[in-house]
Formats: structure tokens, C-alpha cells, sequence
């Protein structure tokens, strides 16, 4: 028994430790995935006004990634205000999902 709860601890910490990693460019896919699942299973009951949102939030989040993508020749200045777009737009995006920011 008390292997069991061992090596489930371990998974779980494995687990974590393997998102807590993930590359920028994953961790938008998954948001994005998680959102799109979630209007999916969502789609009936939404209204078209809804939809919109969501669309106009992931948007805003692509434009977001887009604008980080190029940080690497960016000043530092600048890299944090880009840093910070990116953020903010995944917090919206997720909001408007009703979804949770993968770490």
C-alpha cells in the first residue's frame, strides 16, 4: 500500500514539475486547447455575443504572442511591457473561457 502512494506521489510531483516547464509557445497552445474544448462542450448554450468575446479574446492573445515571439531583440524595457501584454492577455482569454492559466 504504501508503495501505491509513493509512486503516486512521485507521478504527481512529475507531473507538476513537468508543466511547471513548459515553454511559453505550450503553455498558449494548451490555454488555447482548453478554451476551445470548453466552447465546444459549451456551444449550445452560448450566446453569439459569447462567442464573439471569446474570439475577439484569443485575438488579442495571438497578437500578444506574436508581439513576444520577437522579444529577443527587444530592449529590456521593452521586453517587459511585452511580457506583461502576453499575461494580460492570457488572464483575459482564460477569464472569458472560463478556464484556468496552464502554469
Amino acid at each position: 500500500m504504501s508503495r501505491v502512494v509513493i509512486l503516486l506521489t512521485a507521478a504527481i510531483v512529475w507531473a507538476q514539475a513537468a508543466q511547471a516547464s513548459l515553454p511559453t509557445a505550450a503553455v498558449d497552445a494548451r490555454l488555447m486547447s482548453n478554451c476551445a474544448a470548453r466552447t465546444d462542450a459549451r456551444m449550445e448554450s452560448m450566446t453569439l455575443r459569447k462567442l464573439e468575446q471569446i474570439r475577439n479574446y484569443e485575438f488579442s492573445l495571438r497578437m500578444a504572442i506574436t508581439q513576444f515571439a520577437g522579444s529577443e531583440n527587444m530592449t529590456a524595457a521593452e521586453q517587459q511591457r511585452a511580457t506583461a501584454q502576453l499575461q494580460e492577455a492570457r488572464r483575459q482569454f482564460a477569464q472569458v473561457c472560463e478556464v484556468s492559466v496552464p502554469v
